[in-house]
């Protein structure tokens, strides 16, 4: 059963197993990052509602979004950042893996972030259970 922490764990497992770090950097939550000149993404946990599982009380399920922040240089062509999502969300998408069951990941079009980045977002919903 999948606490957060290990929710978190299995997001950074699956990732790190599945994506090319080496030519598109991970900028992971809390650590330190040395920005690149090209392509980058920046993953973040975000734990929803906890809530009863049952009448029992004998387990509680974690609901939650992890979102994934596509970066591509500005003023360059913005096929690689979708391309880069697309990745992500094939790899999130509608997936169950170390009891965290994830829901279709949503693409979605940010644009200049002001500090010279075009971003695109993708958001996977999720919940996992948990023996209270």
């Amino acid at each position: 059963m999948a606490s957060i922490p290990g929710i978190l764990t299995a997001f950074e497992t699956i990732l790190r197993a599945n994506w090319d770090e080496v030519t598109y950097p991970i900028a992971w939550d809390n650590l330190k990052f040395n920005m690149p000149a090209g392509a980058w993404i920046r993953p973040v946990n975000l734990p929803g509602v906890t809530e009863n599982q049952g009448l029992t009380n004998i387990a509680v399920r974690h609901h939650g979004i992890y979102w994934v922040q596509v970066f591509v240089p500005l003023n360059s062509a913005t096929a690689l950042g979708y391309t880069l999502a697309k990745q992500i969300s094939d790899l999130l998408s509608n997936k169950t893996f170390d009891e965290v069951v994830c829901y279709t990941s949503d693409i979605k079009r940010v644009g200049d972030d002001g500090k010279g980045w075009f971003q695109i977002d993708v958001r996977t919903t999720y919940f996992s259970s948990e023996r209270a």
